[in-house]
């Protein structure tokens, strides 16, 4: 008798399982390290961490080197003869396309898998910089250089989905979980948290790309070496290798959007007060190397702030909402750049100086007010707190949410 108690309580609760909606099976999933095996950790993983190296070095670092390469190119008289505007959309693209391929990359891992997918990817990269090398027109060097950009998503985004893949719990709520975290939604353009990590992500990534990409054609106006251009260039991105590793370390102690906040802001100052008067290189290269481990934060903060934002469930779709906004203003960021010095001849770059600067304040703005509506957004979810008046309208804003001193 009891054993058939037992049993009726145990399909009752089986029968309560499967009538609980997704939210809830997500919610039910605790101890997730009992049900699947922990993520490789030395062996193998190191040898995921030498093929994330040498993708970053094959996309992102071809991607840094194109503003030496720029310089070279638009200050020397050589038979590839182009305009400025026309080597600083092939940056732009270059990074654009990347953002845009990005969806086309997860769906190509989702059918195909990751093997074929880091195939197919390393197999793009591998024409895209053998036709280049032997171009003799502009629209030939164009497009080599971004028929590589749907490769360079491809290969990190595989190596993520796997990793993730790997860490799922159980069977139907992993199944769940993955369907809602892949989906794009319009409607999220229209969500105001959604809208400041786009303000955010836009307003970096133009004054990121353009201090990557005008760097070594700044230090020729104001008469350094190619060489020494060359390592400006290298500072900014040995800052980007430093700095990435210490805001996420640090990000968990201070606070993700905290942390972001206050990276995007420290960037801004470092442009006024050490780019904007630099005129020799010793200053240069100190503000390179300072620049370099800031102006990179939103790529070094974009998840967790995200998770922070809408969710683990949510963040992959919404960071495709992410990408797709950036689009246009990555294509275009070095060409703005190019524009407001031709006026001098491509010597005063005091106009894309000061762009770039009030370009991270615009940032680190955005990313205060959407500090302010994350500590709203938990007092609205605190039962004893009392409920607003609405929750779309601009009571987030009030003073005792954007100078309350909480870690978020």
């Amino acid at each position: 008798m009891t054993t058939n108690n037992g049993t009726t309580v145990d399909l009752q609760r089986g029968e309560a399982f499967e009538m609980q909606t997704d939210d809830e099976a997500v919610e039910h999933l605790t101890n997730v390290t009992s049900i699947e095996p922990a993520p490789p950790n030395g062996g193998y993983a190191w040898v995921c961490t030498l093929c994330v190296f040498l993708v970053n070095s094959h996309t992102w670092g071809i991607n840094s080197s194109w503003a030496v390469i720029m310089a070279h190119y638009s200050n020397e008289s050589t038979d590839l003869k182009a305009s400025h505007f026309e080597y600083a959309i092939i940056g732009g693209l270059s990074i654009s396309q990347a953002l845009l391929c990005s969806p086309v990359a997860t769906q190509c891992h989702k059918h195909l898998g990751m093997r074929a997918t880091m195939l197919i990817g390393s197999f793009i990269i591998f024409v895209s910089l053998l036709s280049s090398s032997f171009v003799t027109k502009t629209a030939s060097a164009c497009a080599g250089r971004t028929v590589s950009s749907p490769s360079a998503p491809s290969l990190p985004t595989s190596l993520r989905a796997s990793s993730s893949a790997r860490r799922a719990a159980r069977r139907t709520a992993s199944r769940v979980a993955r369907r809602d975290e892949l989906r794009f939604n319009p409607r999220d353009f229209g969500r105001v948290e959604v809208l400041l990590v786009m303000v955010w992500g836009i307003a970096t990534e133009l004054g990121y790309i353009v201090l990557l990409y005008s760097l070594p054609s700044y230090a020729a106006s104001v008469g350094m070496t190619p060489t020494q251009g060359s390592v400006a260039n290298a500072l900014l991105n040995l800052g980007l290798g430093l700095g990435r590793p210490l805001v996420g370390y640090f990000s968990d102690t201070v606070g993700r959007i905290d942390m972001a906040m206050f990276m995007t802001a420290l960037c801004a100052v470092f442009c006024f007060a050490l780019w904007i008067p630099a005129q020799g290189f010793a200053l240069l290269g100190v503000f390179a190397v300072l620049a370099g481990a800031t102006c990179g934060t939103f790529w070094g903060t974009i998840t967790p702030v995200l998770v922070e934002v809408v969710g683990m469930k949510k963040m992959a779709g919404t960071f495709g909402v992410v990408c797709l906004s950036m689009v246009l203003p990555t294509t275009f960021a070095e060409v703005a750049a190019i524009e407001m010095s031709v006026g001098s001849d491509g010597k005063d770059f005091t106009s894309a100086q000061v762009f770039v600067a009030f370009m991270f304040v615009a940032g680190a703005l955005s990313v205060w007010m959407l500090r302010s509506w994350k500590i709203f957004d938990s007092e609205t979810e605190r039962p004893v707190a009392p409920a607003p008046r609405s929750r779309y309208g601009v009571s987030w804003l009030a003073p005792r949410f954007l100078f309350r001193l909480w870690h978020v």
